[in-house]
């Protein structure tokens, strides 16, 4: 992971909360696992809120960020993306 996300272009995307309300976040990272692509998103406007990871998948040339439903894929990628902040945090 990019630890100065300054300089780096981002995109924004529009996610609902848990209450339905639209929050704008930041794509910051990406990563794959097993091959699949997966986005790191940051609350725009509360850099220090947990991050979301979402998978990306694409559709007809366009692509989109889905929930990650399955456990046994969001254990693989919540310990791949805790070994990404573990060896930046080493650097």
């Amino acid at each position: 992971m990019s630890e100065n996300h300054e300089n780096e272009e981002q995109f924004s995307v529009m996610i609902p909360d848990e209450e339905g309300n639209e929050v704008e976040m930041l794509i910051v990272d990406s990563f794959e696992v097993d091959g699949l692509p997966y986005a790191v998103l940051l609350e725009k406007h509360d850099m220090d809120a947990d991050a979301v990871i979402l998978k990306l998948t694409e559709k007809d040339g366009d692509t989109y960020l889905e929930d990650i439903s399955d456990d046994a894929e969001w254990a693989k990628v919540e310990a791949a993306y805790n070994q990404l902040v573990d060896d930046q945090d080493e650097v």
